[in-house]
């Protein structure tokens, strides 16, 4: 009754009710226009309290007042993330972050650090300018020496020169007029290429990661090595490439980008490694009272156009959570995503090779076999693959999340998906018949 009460008064602050017309007020007669209404936060607000679920744990964790300090870690915290991707994005007048919110609520008395632990996909940090250095420049100029073609094949003179302090590219299929006046004169949004050349100087020492995507094609150099390859064309997530760098040195880099037609799009990003960042967010957990985990998904996970390849956790947030929970006993996770989420998986990794002259790609499967069932199973039972992509020489860390799941089988007495407890056989290959790797896995 209290809820129907509650919402029975907002309903009245509307002035919702069959007395009114839904014709008023005359802001409603536009439905494609912005409504920035207090009340309707109000009642947004009611409504995503009510869908907050508690899954586990006890009340001591809501007694702030004894609180000295508070870790707050995870991808999603230093992010208001209130949607997916594509056209069910909505772009809210306003949004707060979970860390800029408990830092409001918790008030100066209370410590608030922060440590991501991990990265998320579509969240790479931009190069930052300022440790962009074009060549042969003076004291205080930053960026990198861009050259503009007027040609998708960086063939011929630049048409065009400048300092570019952002890397970036977005430009709609039909630009319009002051997206094109970001181009230098004489280069036209479609069949164009640019080259950047310069120096990155890193102010930290440790393992980074690069990433790249491009429509249409994009190649970044560090010093002579290629890290990363989309000229031939980009995945959807584009490609990420991971180096160790020191402190203040300053490494050759050029970044190479060519658009033929349709949209023209460019990102480049760089971020410390995950090992960096978990290793960040560990300190913090500890000397911390408590510890809040935000982690769940990013619109690069749920939108338009494709599907959700596993229900785990997306990046590396299942070992952060594990690590922080060992780390600081009072942690309080909490997930935000539009859709159901696999906490109990575990991982096979593997490093693979292509050894061959020609860029190629390997369908990698991974099988379980073996293990006590009291009903006949097959000898080998495919439960994930991965299609990888390899230049000549290149050699990468392939990682395929399972769960429970992988080891189950339908019981048709119970009706249901059975898990019985035992050792199985998991075993990575091109094919069932031809297993690469073994190695097993004990289900309690």
């Amino acid at each position: 009754m209290k809820k129907l009460a509650s919402i029975a008064g907002i309903l009245a602050l509307t002035g919702a009710g069959p007395a009114r017309s839904w014709r008023e007020p005359a802001l409603y007669q536009q439905p494609s226009a912005p409504v920035d209404q207090r009340v309707d936060d109000l009642v947004a607000r009611m409504t995503l309290e009510e869908k907050i679920t508690l899954l586990g744990g006890d009340r001591t964790g809501s007694a702030t007042s004894r609180l000295k300090s508070i870790a707050v870690i995870g991808p999603n915290a230093a992010i208001a993330r209130t949607g997916g991707g594509g056209s069910s994005r909505v772009t809210p007048f306003y949004s707060v972050s979970p860390l800029e919110g408990m830092r409001t609520r918790l008030g100066p008395s209370v410590q608030v650090v922060h440590a991501a632990g991990c990265g998320m996909a579509g969240d790479p940090t931009t190069l930052d300018p300022a440790l962009l250095t074009p060549p042969g420049a003076g004291r205080g100029v930053h960026g990198l020496f861009g050259e503009y073609y007027d040609n998708p094949d960086l063939q011929g003179m630049p048409v065009a020169e400048r300092i570019d302090q952002r890397i970036e590219m977005s430009l709609n299929r039909r630009p319009a007029t002051e997206e094109i006046a970001l181009l230098p004169k004489g280069i036209k949004p479609q069949n164009f290429s640019v080259r950047w050349a310069g120096a990155l100087t890193p102010n930290r020492t440790g393992e980074y990661e690069f990433s790249a995507n491009a429509d249409d094609g994009v190649r970044l150099y560090l010093g002579d090595r290629l890290l990363i390859d989309g000229w031939a064309g980009m995945p959807r997530a584009g490609r990420q490439a991971t180096i160790a760098l020191e402190a203040n040195r300053a490494y050759p880099i050029r970044i190479e980008y060519f658009q033929k037609t349709g949209a023209a799009m460019l990102r480049i990003g760089w971020r410390p490694a995950d090992t960096e960042l978990l290793r960040e967010a560990v300190q913090a957990a500890r000397g911390a009272d408590v510890a809040v985990v935000s982690a769940g998904l990013s619109a690069a996970y749920e939108s338009e156009g494709f599907d959700r390849e596993t229900l785990t956790l997306a990046a590396n947030q299942e070992e952060l959570i594990r690590a922080i929970a060992a780390a600081n006993p009072r942690t309080i996770v909490v997930l935000n995503s539009g859709a159901p989420i696999v906490m109990e998986s575990w991982s096979v990794s593997f490093d693979l090779e292509n050894t061959g002259p020609r860029e190629g790609a390997e369908v990698v499967q991974v099988y379980i076999g073996g293990g006590q069932a009291s009903v006949p199973r097959p000898v080998k039972e495919l439960k994930a693959f991965r299609k990888v992509m390899l230049r000549p020489g290149e050699r990468t860390r392939v990682t395929i999340a399972l769960d429970r799941m992988a080891m189950s089988y339908y019981d048709a007495t119970r009706h249901d998906w059975v898990v019985e407890p035992g050792t199985f056989d998991v075993l990575v290959g091109s094919s069932s018949r031809d297993v690469r790797l073994r190695g097993s896995v004990t289900v309690k």
